[in-house]
């Protein structure tokens, strides 16, 4: 039977199940499918269960399959899919949503109103984080309430999606293979998690917080860059059949707690038991330098109209050559912008290599067409006007009109998020004594001030909108974080070095912003900043 009858069949006789395979047609009635020139498969009223497979050909899926609005399950395996139309949100009864082993970039708006969704299998594709469209603000509801199982595996992604920390009901969390470098805090959300494979990514470290999913049965991080040794020992030895143990060491990593069994002793009693519970974390030291000469920002008062809350501060000697320790430092403040920062609407977070700026620095407003930079990763100065009309062109809402293969630039497309963000009109920068703009906030860094492995002196420059406290909140975050990822400032003295001593150090030098008259409008960190507790095991040495 021709496959047009097939479907006009399924359509009399009420059918609720169809199973369509391309080796079960000619070449021309599977072309004729894949190309979507009759659309007859869309009067099966009633069909509940559809699985299409096997059309490589097959690139785009046709609208009409919001008139299929019965679906329960919808398989699309080992198809040419690129992307899903915009109209697949009205299966608002779908259950199981497979579109595995696809070529899919892209995801349409309406995926997030597919509110009965049990199953998610996305795997084999290719996708980044800006396959997956925004989520609408103060939506006060998660996406998938009732979603039990997520299959991400094999794709590109740097992060897991927003809405997978907003699955409170998810039993089983796969997305190996990626390009993932980090958990949020916010997968404490996750509390029925029972199985999480993330193998095969660069993740870096784990967050306390991992450890309130406590009804884990099965962990794997197996082929990823964690920093922690003791915490990988742990994961090779428990996470697969007492992923408890796991939970355990991340518990004590968040307490400081640890201590009490019957390892051996290192000096100054800590033990060095395989035990989870026998760790004890060393103390770290944040130590405030005030230098005999400030570096000085003067911020401008039209600057201060558009975004107006500028902290910085230096940290000396940072040791960004050690294994791992840049890719640390770069994911570490991603995240930040995620979590405290609020994906930069409260702050932005930008480093720079102190000894590629020519002191002292300015913080200014201009017109778009009037200011000039090279941006982070480009090989060209450019006015920034011409680097937003790049980053809109680049926007993925842009790329899901049509349906035609669309080519993005995945890293315009990320900062593309963050147009709504700034006025097109006046835009603030920072530049150095030179002329040489370095800034972009909220957008971009430039590509002369970027640290690398040879930084050792790092300027941190924090901007905000919203509030002083939002700036310094971010700002403190950042240099807590450092310290989580083992994060160390070296001794600049030969002897030290070759026989350091006591715990590491952070040095981080006070820096000051002033006005237009030399006014003093901020210093940090000053003395109401970083009060830490103490069970933070971390000191604050001050000046005198």
């Amino acid at each position: 039977m021709a496959w047009n009858g097939i479907f006009k069949e399924a359509a009399t006789t009420g059918k609720r199940e169809l199973t369509v395979k391309k080796q079960a047609f000619s070449d021309e009635d599977a072309t004729a499918i894949e190309t979507w020139n009759d659309e007859t498969l869309f009067k099966v009223r009633g069909l509940n269960h559809l699985r299409l497979m096997g059309f490589s050909s097959m690139t785009s899926f046709s609208p009409q399959i919001s008139q299929l609005n019965s679906l329960l399950e919808l398989i699309l395996t080992n198809n040419g899919l690129e992307s899903l139309p915009e109209e697949i949100g009205s299966l608002t009864r779908l259950r199981l949503l497979d579109a595995s082993h696809n070529q899919l970039k892209l995801l349409p708006q309406s995926f997030y109103s597919l509110s009965s969704l049990q199953k998610l299998l996305l795997a084999h594709n290719q996708l980044c984080n800006d396959s997956f469209p925004p989520q609408s603000a103060g939506s006060g509801s998660p996406p998938f309430p009732s979603l039990q199982y997520i299959d991400m595996s094999h794709n590109e992604m740097e992060e897991l999606p927003e809405f997978v920390y907003q699955s409170v009901s998810v039993l089983e969390l796969l997305s190996p293979h990626n390009k993932i470098q980090s958990l949020l805090s916010d997968v404490s959300n996750l509390s029925n998690l029972k199985t999480l494979d993330l193998t095969h990514n660069s993740i870096i470290f784990l967050p306390a917080e991992l450890s309130q999913c406590a009804k884990l049965r099965f962990i794997s991080f197996d082929d990823n860059q964690i920093q922690d040794r003791r915490l990988v020992k742990i994961l090779n030895q428990f996470g697969e059949t007492k992923p408890k143990a796991v939970l355990d060491y991340l518990t004590s990593s968040k307490t400081g707690k640890g201590g009490g069994g019957k390892g051996k002793k290192k000096k100054g009693g800590a033990s060095v038991e395989d035990t989870p519970s026998e760790i004890v974390h060393a103390r770290y030291i944040i130590k405030i330098v005030r230098p005999e000469q400030y570096v000085m920002i003067k911020s401008m008062n039209a600057a201060r109209q558009v975004r107006p809350y500028l902290v910085c501060a230096v940290i000396r000697n940072l040791a960004l050559d050690e294994d791992g320790a840049l890719r640390a430092f770069i994911t570490l403040q991603t995240k930040l912008h995620e979590t405290v920062c609020k994906k930069r609407r409260l702050a932005t977070i930008a480093t720079h290599s102190l000894s590629s700026l020519s002191l002292p620095l300015s913080y200014q407003c201009r017109s778009p067409d009037r200011i000039k930079l090279q941006p982070l990763d480009w090989d060209k100065e450019v006015t920034v006007r011409q680097f937003i009309s790049h980053l809109k062109s680049n926007k993925p809402d842009r790329a899901r009109e049509g349906s035609k293969p669309y080519s993005v630039d995945v890293s315009a497309a990320h900062l593309s998020k963050f147009l709504p963000l700034v006025d097109s009109n006046l835009m603030v920068y920072l530049s150095d004594s030179s002329g040489t703009v370095f800034s972009l906030p909220p957008l971009t860094n430039s590509e002369p001030s970027k640290i690398t492995e040879a930084t050792r002196d790092v300027l941190v420059e924090v901007t905000s909108s919203t509030s002083l406290s939002d700036a310094k909140q971010a700002m403190s975050a950042l240099l807590l974080e450092m310290i989580d990822n083992g994060l160390h400032s070296v001794s600049t003295d030969v002897e030290e070095a070759a026989t350091p001593k006591g715990p590491p150090q952070l040095i981080v030098e006070q820096t000051k912003v002033i006005d237009e008259a030399d006014k003093l409008l901020v210093m940090y960190p000053a003395r109401p900043d970083l009060i830490l507790d103490s069970a933070t095991k971390i000191d604050v040495m001050r000046p005198v």
